[in-house]
Protein backbone atom coordinates (compact mmCIF):
# COMPACT_ATOMS: atom_id res chain seq x y z
CA UNK A 1 0.00 0.00 0.00
CA UNK A 2 1.42 3.41 -0.97
CA UNK A 3 1.39 5.99 1.79
CA UNK A 4 -0.51 9.04 0.57
CA UNK A 5 -2.76 11.63 2.11
CA UNK A 6 -6.09 12.65 0.64
CA UNK A 7 -6.80 16.30 -0.10
CA UNK A 8 -7.75 18.38 2.92
CA UNK A 9 -11.29 17.78 3.99
CA UNK A 10 -11.44 14.14 2.88
CA UNK A 11 -10.83 12.16 6.11
CA UNK A 12 -14.04 10.17 5.61
CA UNK A 13 -12.79 9.04 2.21
CA UNK A 14 -9.50 7.90 3.78
CA UNK A 15 -11.44 5.92 6.39
CA UNK A 16 -13.72 4.40 3.75
CA UNK A 17 -10.82 3.31 1.53
CA UNK A 18 -8.87 1.98 4.50
CA UNK A 19 -11.92 -0.01 5.60
CA UNK A 20 -12.31 -1.53 2.14
CA UNK A 21 -8.64 -2.50 2.00
CA UNK A 22 -8.76 -4.00 5.48
CA UNK A 23 -11.89 -5.97 4.67
CA UNK A 24 -10.24 -7.36 1.51
CA UNK A 25 -7.01 -8.27 3.32
CA UNK A 26 -8.96 -9.80 6.18
CA UNK A 27 -11.02 -11.84 3.73
CA UNK A 28 -7.90 -13.20 2.04
CA UNK A 29 -6.01 -14.04 5.23
CA UNK A 30 -8.73 -14.91 7.75
CA UNK A 31 -8.86 -18.62 6.96
CA UNK A 32 -5.16 -19.21 7.66
CA UNK A 33 -4.50 -16.95 10.66
CA UNK A 34 -6.02 -16.81 14.14
CA UNK A 35 -8.40 -13.86 14.47
CA UNK A 36 -6.51 -12.13 17.30
CA UNK A 37 -3.17 -12.55 15.52
CA UNK A 38 -4.62 -11.19 12.27
CA UNK A 39 -6.07 -8.16 14.06
CA UNK A 40 -2.69 -7.49 15.74
CA UNK A 41 -0.81 -7.76 12.44
CA UNK A 42 -3.24 -5.45 10.65
CA UNK A 43 -3.09 -2.93 13.49
CA UNK A 44 0.71 -2.93 13.40
CA UNK A 45 0.70 -2.44 9.62
CA UNK A 46 -1.68 0.50 9.93
CA UNK A 47 0.42 2.06 12.67
CA UNK A 48 3.53 1.79 10.51
CA UNK A 49 1.56 3.31 7.63
CA UNK A 50 0.54 6.25 9.83
CA UNK A 51 4.13 6.75 11.01
CA UNK A 52 5.34 6.72 7.40
CA UNK A 53 2.89 9.53 6.61
CA UNK A 54 4.29 11.84 9.29
CA UNK A 55 6.49 14.75 8.29
CA UNK A 56 10.17 13.75 8.34
CA UNK A 57 11.14 15.53 11.58
CA UNK A 58 8.12 14.13 13.45
CA UNK A 59 8.77 10.65 12.07
CA UNK A 60 12.44 10.79 13.10
CA UNK A 61 11.56 12.02 16.58
CA UNK A 62 8.86 9.42 17.15
CA UNK A 63 11.05 6.59 15.85
CA UNK A 64 14.02 7.65 17.98
CA UNK A 65 11.91 7.98 21.14
CA UNK A 66 9.54 5.02 20.74
CA UNK A 67 11.56 2.43 18.85
CA UNK A 68 15.13 3.29 19.77
CA UNK A 69 14.09 4.27 23.32
CA UNK A 70 16.08 7.49 23.29
CA UNK A 71 15.29 10.28 25.73
CA UNK A 72 14.25 13.74 24.60
CA UNK A 73 17.73 14.98 25.54
CA UNK A 74 19.39 12.23 23.47
CA UNK A 75 17.21 12.94 20.44
CA UNK A 76 17.92 16.67 20.77
CA UNK A 77 21.67 16.07 20.89
CA UNK A 78 21.56 13.62 17.99
CA UNK A 79 19.48 15.91 15.76
CA UNK A 80 20.96 19.22 16.82
CA UNK A 81 17.61 20.50 18.07
CA UNK A 82 16.59 21.89 21.43
CA UNK A 83 14.79 19.62 23.91
CA UNK A 84 11.74 21.87 23.55
CA UNK A 85 11.71 21.32 19.77
CA UNK A 86 11.99 17.55 20.25
CA UNK A 87 9.18 17.53 22.80
CA UNK A 88 6.96 19.57 20.47
CA UNK A 89 7.69 17.27 17.51
CA UNK A 90 7.04 14.18 19.60
CA UNK A 91 3.71 15.55 20.87
CA UNK A 92 2.66 16.46 17.33
CA UNK A 93 3.57 13.00 16.01
CA UNK A 94 1.73 11.21 18.81
CA UNK A 95 -1.32 13.45 18.41
CA UNK A 96 -1.43 12.81 14.65
CA UNK A 97 -1.13 9.03 15.00
CA UNK A 98 -3.64 8.92 17.85
CA UNK A 99 -6.31 10.86 15.99
CA UNK A 100 -5.80 8.86 12.79
CA UNK A 101 -8.07 6.14 14.17
CA UNK A 102 -5.84 3.29 13.00
CA UNK A 103 -7.08 0.97 15.77
CA UNK A 104 -10.71 1.66 14.92
CA UNK A 105 -10.00 0.96 11.25
CA UNK A 106 -8.62 -2.48 12.14
CA UNK A 107 -11.70 -3.32 14.20
CA UNK A 108 -14.09 -2.14 11.48
CA UNK A 109 -12.14 -3.73 8.63
CA UNK A 110 -12.00 -7.11 10.34
CA UNK A 111 -15.79 -7.42 10.67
Amino acid sequence: MVATRSPAGAPNEDARIRGLVLAAVHGELAAGIARDRLRAVLQEALLLDEVALLPLRQRFTLWAAAVQRRTVAEVAELAGWTPAQVARLLRAALRTVAKSGYGQAVTEGAR
